[in-house]
């Protein structure tokens, strides 16, 4: 018996992420929309280019998800859309892996870590970030910040070594600059751990439940165990680097405010990304907001009391982002709720230690049984809800990537028609509609698809275009006729 629960055990990870890809797989083929088209035209420039090291976002440093990744996936599939969402993918499957790991290294709890994992995996937060090639910036960020956090609890457990933590905390960094938060919120929990210990007179290096190596680990510094002490300065290494890094190629600096409406709304999303009954941007009442605060309560106090850092962790991560958001007056006065990915790692891990503190604290003879049942069965409902949710959304095309898409293919489609082998070097396009405007991502696509021609629009903006244009056997001028159908003037 013992061995069959330690076989289930040990695949338990794999069926989360087969359930997770399966939940997600319909969002694979979606065709290319906005920030992507931009993201495809960098790709064209010759190399070696100044992207190569800032990616294609000018006041930003992302050079992974916004040159490289794109550069690497239309090498290997050209324009098929469905390998730049199988990195994606894979990224989002990298989190889910980590997220199950990190908890079940700090609970021993395969039910913890499952919900941590479902919590986190199934939320329908990812419905952007899966379908479309620019929300991959945060995937990609957010799989690299889990696994830092992975490396840093193998590491402390002696079962790891220093340089996965480097070297997945600086690709976080150059995924992008939010994922800074990971270091301050591992700081943070160490402060915690400290400042806990002082309070409880208990240093946990006396305590007799510790791994001997663990106890070896933590002596002659006082403050700082040896293995924490070696993680800071790393960690201090890697963000120097980073700094400089982004002085010398990055010119422009964070614009800094107050709005605490920002942090409210992050919290707000948090809450709506983890509830599969509600729907996103439905106003939500102001009680909900205990909701997380019952989930870091119980993560505090249900946990061992020399193991409460370890929800500090979490809570910071959830806080921190917000924070950020909330100090930031360069970000757009409407958010939307694929913003909220960062909290909902922090949310999730609260969610997992949480879950762990009750099974352990409840852990009686004749309750043992059932209330793992009960909670195992609530794990199984919520699952099942929220894929439920997200396939529905998948399938009615909610999600504005999705439904952004329809635009862009229609547009891809006929234009490659009606271009066919010309040469056409200017697309002009008279009377689009906003949401066939938006779609093609400010006349990129064309760019992108169409090496070596340009689009123009009628009263757009840069790509304005006057209905008189004089025409040449180089130019096509079409007309948006219908959502979808575009008729050729001349």
């Amino acid at each position: 018996m013992n061995h069959l629960c330690a076989q289930c055990q040990k695949r338990l990870p794999w069926l989360l992420l087969l359930v997770t890809f399966l939940v997600y797989a319909k969002c694979l083929p979606t065709f290319f929309v906005q920030d992507d088209f931009w993201f495809l035209r960098d790709t064209l420039k010759p190399i070696p280019s100044r992207l190569m090291l800032t990616g294609g976002l000018p006041e930003y440093l992302r050079p992974i998800p916004a040159y490289w990744l794109p550069l690497i996936n239309r090498s290997i599939w050209g324009l098929n859309p469905l390998g730049f969402h199988l990195s994606q993918m894979a990224c989002l499957l990298g989190m889910v892996y980590a997220i199950y790991r990190i908890i079940f290294r700090q609970t021993e709890s395969s039910i913890a870590a499952s919900v941590a994992a479902i919590v986190y995996g199934l939320s329908k937060v990812h419905l952007y970030n899966v379908s479309w090639v620019a929300g991959g910036i945060d995937t990609t960020a957010g799989c690299f910040m889990t696994l830092t956090l992975l490396a840093i609890v193998r590491y402390e457990q002696d079962q790891g070594s220093l340089w996965p933590i480097g070297a997945a905390c600086a690709i976080a960094l150059l995924s992008k600059e939010s994922a800074i938060i990971v270091i301050g919120a591992w700081a943070g929990a160490v402060a915690f751990r400290i400042v806990l210990e002082k309070l409880l007179r208990a240093p946990t290096d006396n305590d007799n439940t510790r791994p001997e190596a663990a106890k070896q680990s933590s002596s002659g510094t006082g403050w700082l165990t040896r293995h924490e002490l070696r993680i800071a300065l790393l960690l201090t290494c890697v963000v120097a680097a980073y700094a400089a890094l982004r002085l010398s190629l990055v010119s422009t600096r964070p614009e800094l405010g107050l709005d605490f409406a920002r942090f409210k709304y992050l919290i707000k999303s948090s809450i709506i990304a983890i509830l599969p009954v509600i729907e996103p941007f439905t106003p939500i009442h102001k009680a909900w907001i205990l909701l997380p605060l019952a989930i870091a309560a119980g993560a505090f106090l249900l946990r061992p009391a020399r193991k409460a850092h370890e929800a500090a962790l979490g809570l910071l991560l959830f806080l921190s982002h917000a924070a950020i958001f909330a100090v930031s007056v360069k970000l757009p006065p409407m958010l939307a709720l694929y913003y909220a990915h960062f909290n909902l790692i922090g949310l999730a891990l609260l969610a997992g230690l949480c879950c762990a503190g009750l099974l352990q604290r409840c852990d009686w003879r004749w309750t043992v049984f059932p209330l793992r049942a009960a909670a195992v069965s609530l794990l199984a409902v919520y699952a099942y809800q929220s894929a439920a949710v997200v396939r529905e959304s998948i399938a009615t095309v909610h999600a504005a990537p999705l439904s952004n898409a329809r635009y862009s293919l229609a547009a891809y489609q006929q234009l490659r028609s009606l271009m066919g082998d010309r040469p056409y070097r200017t697309v002009v396009f008279l009377q689009a509609s906003e949401e066939m405007w938006w779609a093609t991502g400010f006349g990129d696509m064309v760019l992108s698809m169409f090496p070596g021609a340009e689009a123009r629009f009628d009263g757009k903006r840069d790509y304005h275009a006057s209905p008189d244009i004089k025409t040449d056997d180089t130019t096509l001028v079409v007309r948006q006729v219908s959502e979808f159908d575009f008729q050729v003037v001349r």
